[in-house]
Order: structure tokens, then sequence, then C-alpha cells
């Protein structure tokens, strides 16, 4: 629709190919049913089978109307009160309406009535120009029109016989005088091709505007369950697809929970591997600090037991302070003298990046499977 209204009403698809084409059919169908085309108008193309699809937005006095309910009978004709513009096209003095201007009035009744009762059944009525009748378009789920000829029948009066013989007229003269035919009141309605309904000694054209409707519903008939069907068909297709993506949707909701789940197994067992690791290293570190610091006080140690082998004051007592300084480095780093780290250390900050050697692989501890 947004189409046709950019391009001024005309839209020309350049020979689509057949699956195009038919979506193209299927959307305007599915337009003009639901009315989705501006108040006044609706959708009209050619080029079905073959060659370019043009797709025309038409103004039309038909309201495009959900309704699938039953239809009830035509009512009853008792007044006028706004006529249809083809039925007022008709009704005009100069019309092609081929009826007496005694017929006139109910002819315009009758055709204001097929008018209401067409537009109600979402049908089509349109003018036949210079043809005494009009013409009845299904839209709703194809384009397919049907002619409607109506007129008031005529008859040529019968012959009225003298009572004396007439005199023989000269030769070459007609002896028999034409006489053209007259109205004889009775108004006739005739679907081309198809049925005809009159007025009758038994029931009048009125009474019979029910059985024309159903005719013309009886041609759309096959047309609205095969749409039918193919919108069942549709439905189904569609709470197919549906149900397949929810089962692939949930499918791959399970396949995430599944892979969340293995990633937090995998990053706590990565944890704890790098909390083991870790631990191993401070403990080798620690190891060399405690042998370093003995072997720091055993030096120590020899500098005393040297140092009092010294004769000099003055050199026994620098060797001793330097021994003392040695002693203290050896406090320094010795483990055993700071308690608090003489035991299974858990930072308080881990690098999620430290964790992806000991993740499995195609994981990252910095990223779970979802994200």
């Amino acid at each position: 629709m947004r189409q046709l209204q950019a391009n001024a009403g005309v839209l020309v698809v350049k020979d689509p190919k057949p699956d195009l084409r038919a979506s193209y059919l299927m959307a305007i169908r599915r337009s003009n049913r639901r009315g989705e085309a501006p108040a006044g108008h609706w959708v009209r193309y050619s080029g079905k089978n073959g060659a370019d699809l043009i797709i025309r937005l038409e103004r039309t006095a038909a309201p495009v109307r959900e309704n699938r309910g039953p239809r009830p009978p035509v009512p009853r004709i008792k007044g006028l009160q706004q006529l249809h513009e083809v039925v007022a096209k008709l009704a005009e003095k100069d019309s092609p309406l081929d009826v007496s201007n005694e017929a006139r009035p109910r002819a315009v009744r009758i055709l204001q009535a097929i008018a209401d009762e067409t537009e109600r059944r979402q049908y089509l009525i349109e003018e036949r120009p210079g043809v005494s009748g009009f013409r009845v378009s299904f839209y709703r789920y194809s384009f397919r029109s049907f002619n409607f000829d109506f007129r008031e029948e005529k008859e040529v009066p019968p012959e009225h016989v003298e009572e004396e013989t007439p005199r023989r007229k000269p030769l070459g003269q007609d002896t028999t005088a034409e006489k053209d035919p007259v109205p004889t009141g009775r108004l006739v309605l005739r679907m081309k091709g198809r049925s005809t309904w009159a007025d009758c000694e038994t029931c009048t054209l009125v009474e019979q505007l029910p059985r024309m409707f159903a005719e013309l519903e009886a041609q759309e008939l096959p047309e609205r369950e095969a749409h039918e069907r193919a919108e069942q068909k549709l439905q189904e297709e569609r709470e197919e697809r549906h149900r397949i993506r929810e089962c692939e949707r949930t499918r791959r909701e399970e396949e995430r929970r599944k892979q969340r789940a293995l990633w937090e197994v995998a990053l706590a067992e990565a944890h704890s591997r790098w909390l083991v690791n870790f631990n191993r290293a401070r403990g080798r570190k620690q190891a060399l600090a405690w042998r370093e610091a003995c072997e720091l006080r055993r030096f120590a140690t020899d500098i005393r037991i040297r140092s009092a082998q010294n004769i000099e004051k003055d050199r026994q007592q620098r060797m001793i302070a330097w021994a003392d300084q040695i002693d203290q480095e050896a406090n320094r780093i010795d483990p055993l003298t700071n308690e608090q780290e003489l035991d299974f250390s858990i930072p308080e900050h881990i690098a999620p990046q430290e964790l992806d050697t000991h993740m499995p692989p195609g994981m990252t501890a910095r990223q779970p499977p979802e994200a």
C-alpha cells in the first residue's frame, strides 16, 4: 500500500518470477479483504498469468468490511434515502436505462436495493457505460466480474380484428403495418450467460432478488472455500514454523544452560588448580628463603667464632657487628618468623586471564558462553 501511494496509485512490477507474482496477488487480496486501502479505494491488478504485473489503486463506493456471518435475505424496498452513484446515473432521464417513465421509479428502487445488498455482501457494483445494466465484481478472494442487463420487457400489441373485411390495397402496397413494441411494465434482470429473473404472475422481481444473490454467492463460494483452505494451510504452516522456532529456541536455551553449567564447573576447577599452583610456588619460595636464612645464621656463627680468634679488639668488634647484621637479614627473610604466612593462601582478587591456562579448550574465564 505504501508503494502504491508513493507511485501515484500505480505500481508496475516488471515480469516478476512466479513466487513473487503469487506473493503480490496474495497481498492484494488480503489488502482488499481487510480494507487496508484508503477510504473509498480498492486495489485492482492485471497480468495475473504473465508479463508485467500492473497494480492500481482505484476509487470505489464499496466499503470493505469483515463479515463472514450468515447473510439475511434481501430486505423489501419501501423508500429511497440516498442513491448509490451507479444508480443515480441510471436514474437520470438521458441514461441508457431501458425502462418507461412509468416503470422508472420502481426500477430505480430495485436498483438501489441491489446496490445496497451488493455493498453489504462486500461486492462491488459498477457502471456499464452506454448499457442498461451494471456490473458486479468480486474483489475479496479474486477479481471476477458479472454483467447484468436490466430492462423493461416489451411486446408487440395484438392485431385488432376488424368486423368488416378490409378493402384490397393497390398492388405493391404493404398490406400489414409493422407496429412498435410497447412497454409491459414487467422488469427483467439477466445475468449475462447465466440466469434471468423477471416479474411474473406468481412473484415479482423483488421477491426473486435473494435467488439472484444466492447465485452470485454460489459463484464466489469455490474461491472463498479455496481461500479459506489456503488461509488454513498458511495458518497451519505458521503454527508449524512457530513450533519449530520454539523447539529450536528451547534447544538453544538448554544448550546454553548446559554450556554455562560446564563453564561454571570448569571455572571452579581452574580456580582450584590455580590456587594449588600458586601455593606450591609460595612453598618453594619460602623453602628457598628458609634455607638461605639458615645458611646466613651458620655463616654469622662462623664469623663470631673467627672473631674470637682475632687478638685485635677493634677488628673483633667489627666482625661481631657484621655477624649481627647477617642475623638480622636471616630473620628478615626467614618465613618461620611470620606465622601468618605459614598456611594455605587464597588471594582476594585473581585476574580472570590468569585462570585461562587452566580452562578447557575453547573456554575462557573472562567470558561465559552465552555472552
